[in-house]
């Protein structure tokens, strides 16, 4: 079973290889023909910038360089220099083009704190995007796709680190509004992995744009899941996605998987606890408010008594 795991995990690896290759042929090949003549000053100047601990001074540095000079420090042979620019990747124009490379940084296993500075700059990077950045080319969204399941072979490979998996998935989820019909089926692996943290990540990943049957997966989460974190992450998510509307209005819940697992009193559990922050706690009021239970009803009330922030967001977010 072992070998069978591995081979899968390689077979994995083989596919973010090509992968990345595609991506860094269609968008760069053309401008790493040669170093320019100043390159390596350039390099020596970026890492002298991450030493003088000034976010000013690293972006002037960093956009020097641009994407182009980025790429080729981070085929560097230095250690520092591979170093400084995954330190820089977040800050140069268009950077979502370094974003098949530095996912080839992510699994390797020789240098772990470069997997883990990759893993920050592909989280800072997707944060960031957003569709009107990307250059509207018939490639981008066949670099987006890949660079997608490639991420999601980081994340589903267990000999990398906790953290490096997590900010991956954590990564995916800000992919979802540029990376076209993006299947949720190998995604729902991940709401079952044995690491807490990787659950708890992976809820996020269906926050946008999820399919009903993922949404039926995330509201068993809400009943089932072991750990009260991944179990409320996933109550938010689900409870914000609902659509609040007056029953004389006629229409159904967007999520009627809510109801149809009984996730209610877990939620209630939740808000009585009152273990979560105001705006967890109005995300989840957006489910007890549909329901016809009355000790639902008087959850909702203790929720209104709590601040006044909270019940003007409940005010909000209710109406």
């Amino acid at each position: 079973m072992l070998r069978v795991q591995e081979k899968r995990s390689q077979a994995s690896w083989a596919l973010v290889r090509v992968g990345t290759a595609i991506g860094l042929l269609v968008f760069a090949a053309s401008s790493l023909a040669a170093d320019p003549p100043n390159q390596a000053a350039l390099e020596r100047r970026l890492v002298q910038s991450v030493g003088s601990q000034d976010p000013a001074i690293l972006e002037r540095a960093a956009r020097r360089l641009g994407v182009a000079g980025l790429l080729r420090a981070l085929d560097s042979s230095r250690r520092a220099t591979v170093s400084a620019a995954l330190e820089a990747a977040p800050l140069v124009q268009s950077a979502w083009l370094l974003l098949p490379r530095l996912v080839q940084q992510l699994g390797q296993q020789r240098a772990r704190s470069l997997g883990s500075q990759a893993a920050t700059a592909v989280l800072a990077i997707t944060e960031n995007l957003r569709l009107p950045d990307l250059e509207r080319t018939e490639e981008v969204p066949v670099l987006m796709t890949d660079v997608s399941r490639s991420l999601t072979a980081v994340a589903a490979d267990r000999r990398i680190s906790l953290d490096i998996r997590v900010q991956t998935l954590l990564a995916l989820a800000h992919l979802e509004d540029v990376v076209p019909q993006r299947p949720s089926g190998p995604l729902l692996g991940f709401l079952a992995d044995p690491e807490e943290r990787i659950r708890e990540a992976a809820v996020e990943l269906f926050a946008v744009g999820a399919s009903a049957p993922a949404l039926e997966r995330l509201a068993r989460v809400v009943t089932e899941d072991r750990s009260p974190r991944v179990a409320r992450a996933a109550a938010v998510v689900l409870c914000a996605r609902v659509a609040v509307v007056r029953p004389r209005r006629g229409r159904e819940l967007e999520l009627s998987a809510v109801r149809g697992v009984r996730a209610f009193p877990r939620i209630r559990e939740m808000v009585e606890g009152l273990d979560a922050s105001d705006d967890q706690l109005a995300d989840l009021a957006r489910c007890l408010v549909r329901s016809p239970d009355a000790e639902d009803r008087r959850a909702l009330a203790q929720l209104r008594r709590r601040s006044v922030r909270l019940r003007r967001l409940l005010r909000r977010q209710l109406r």
